[in-house]
């Protein structure tokens, strides 16, 4: 059949029929098997997938054999042969076949698809696919989608999203020196649509949630758990490691996702996780509740009215000083 002919003839009771991918379409014509130079498109179950202008052309399912970091490895912080570690914003090599159209990369993160996130390769061939962590990917095993939406393997090595270093602080003029902990400002409810719980719930502007709402620490420390019941698995939590609050706990309820990993030390107005969106633990609108731990008391969370005025006010002072009316 040469060279350029793979395929699988079958017999059925129709007489024959051509079955299973990567036939050259010139093959097929010069058997007579095509009338003319027609497309083969089926573009799933690892078959043929068609050509971008004219004529006829077959590429199999991305596969993916292994990974490699090329930029923003933090030294030998692999647990495992298998294992990549790497900082968000630092760049992971795929190596594999038939990735030469590859359009996407999922970071599959943790079970579930809630912690998923997808970036576009920075560089493309048809073995390897370099691509950016993007902030917010979560420790896991990545999977390649082509231009036909077909995906590859689950790459059987993981990424290990390593802290990324923290940026230098954002400067403050309140006696708590604090920042506001939501941006932009003029995203954010004013304070008539404020209330008190165990701290204080500050919603945004038209349900703006997701990136449209960054969550920033408060002020320099270390993300010390994750996760809070009633405020969502991913809220994370503070100790803060800076001026008179030092060894205090700032939580960060109905946050979805958290943008950096426990264990990572943060600065003052680094991004910590986006805004939630939808119902995220007991909450029916895109929200903040951010409290802080009465000295000396546990990481979550205070009884209400416990630090909720004292939080209210400081939110308050914040918010206007950082440019919010009302």
């Amino acid at each position: 059949m040469g060279s350029g002919l793979r395929a699988r003839l079958k017999l059925n009771s129709g007489g024959h029929r051509l079955a299973g991918a990567r036939v050259a379409a010139a093959g097929l014509a010069g058997l007579g098997l095509l009338a003319a130079p027609a497309a083969l498109a089926a573009t799933t179950g690892g078959g043929a997938a068609p050509a971008a202008t004219g004529g006829s052309s077959f590429v199999d399912r991305p596969a993916i054999s292994r990974l490699q970091c090329m930029r923003g490895c933090p030294g030998s912080a692999s647990r495992a042969p298998s294992t990549v570690a790497v900082r968000a914003g630092g760049t992971v090599r795929i190596l594999g076949h038939d990735l030469e159209a590859a359009s996407r990369v999922v970071f599959l993160g943790r079970s579930g698809t809630s912690d998923d996130r997808r970036a576009r390769p920075s560089a493309v061939t048809t073995s390897t696919v370099d691509v950016v962590v993007p902030l917010g990917a979560r420790s896991g095993p990545v999977r390649v989608i082509d231009s036909w939406n077909r995906g590859s393997n689950i790459s059987r090595g993981s990424v290990a999203v390593a802290p990324p270093p923290p940026l230098p602080p954002t400067a403050s003029n309140d006696p708590t020196g604090w920042v506001f902990p939501m941006r932009p400002i003029s995203r954010i409810a004013p304070p008539a649509y404020w209330s008190e719980d165990q701290g204080i719930d500050i919603p945004s502007l038209n349900q703006a949630c997701g990136s449209q709402v960054v969550e920033v620490a408060v002020d320099d420390g270390v993300i010390v758990d994750e996760g809070i019941s009633g405020f969502g698995p991913y809220a994370p939590i503070l100790r803060l490691s800076h001026g008179p609050y030092a060894g205090r706990y700032v939580y960060y309820g109905h946050a979805a996702p958290a943008l950096v990993p426990v264990g990572a030390h943060v600065s003052r107005g680094q991004p910590i996780a986006d805004n939630g969106c939808g119902s995220v633990g007991i909450s029916d609108t895109p929200h903040l509740e951010i409290g802080i731990s009465v000295p000396g008391g546990p990481t979550c969370c205070p009884s209400r009215g416990a630090t909720s005025v004292w939080i209210h006010r400081t939110m308050l002072r914040l918010y206007r000083g950082a440019g919010g009316r009302g």
